[in-house]
């Protein structure tokens, strides 16, 4: 009976220690960001989100969005990239609060946030045998590290944020499915790596990551 409370108590604190270890590492990647806000468009902004016809219509524009290439409606009609998820965003936000940089730029640094603490969690599951110290400390230099810089503080590369964000969500779920052995984490993963391709094309490179992550990491 002690050794099962015991069991239990360990697992109690375990689980404290992740979401306060997560916390910071989520914390640190807003507070490193919260500076890029007031930031207006710049560069690919301006094709892909105030001066393409598509997207400043908004909602309206969503479907069309899903039915045509990356850069529609702007002057480069048909670039041959499929990212509509990205796009789909930024009309959203416009239709919120159009020609408002700000908005965009406050997305990109909550989602970067939520990056870091859903690696932080993977990286808990992935490393388990080891001390929780070392997933936080890779959490902790990925976030901070400088050559994510552009990515969060150009909204063009809402692309590549959320490719990489649903990309380890969609391997969080798996490793959840071979824990519990539950099918809707396996096709909440599943939704998640689509969501992903929709994002990005590079997300496909996760058909060999995830085998092998499950290959070097799982029973």
């Amino acid at each position: 009976m002690i050794s099962k409370n015991k069991k239990e108590n360990h697992q109690i604190i375990s689980r404290k220690q992740i979401w306060i270890l997560a916390s910071l590492v989520s914390l640190l990647a807003f507070f490193l960001y919260l500076n890029t806000v007031n930031n207006g468009y710049a560069l690919d902004d301006y094709s892909v989100i105030a001066e393409n016809s598509v997207t400043v219509k908004g909602v309206e524009s969503i479907p069309v969005i899903f039915q045509n290439f990356y850069r529609y409606g702007y002057s480069i009609q048909n670039d041959g990239i499929y990212r509509p998820l990205s796009v789909a965003m930024f009309a959203l936000e416009w239709q919120i609060s159009p020609n408002n940089p700000a908005l965009s730029h406050w997305v990109n640094v909550i989602f970067y946030s939520l990056t870091g603490w859903v690696l932080f969690i993977t990286l808990c599951r992935l490393l388990k045998n080891y001390n929780i110290v070392l997933p936080f400390i890779i959490s902790v230099l990925f976030i901070a590290h400088p050559i994510h810089t552009e990515v969060v503080a150009n909204i063009k590369s809402r692309d590549e944020l959320m490719c990489f964000f649903l990309s380890i969500t969609s391997i969080y779920f798996v490793l959840r499915y071979f824990d519990k052995n539950s099918v809707m984490n396996l096709l909440i993963s599943f939704g998640l790596f689509f969501c992903a391709l929709l994002a990005k094309e590079t997300a496909i490179t996760m058909v060999i990551v995830i085998p092998v992550t499950l290959y070097f990491f799982t029973q």
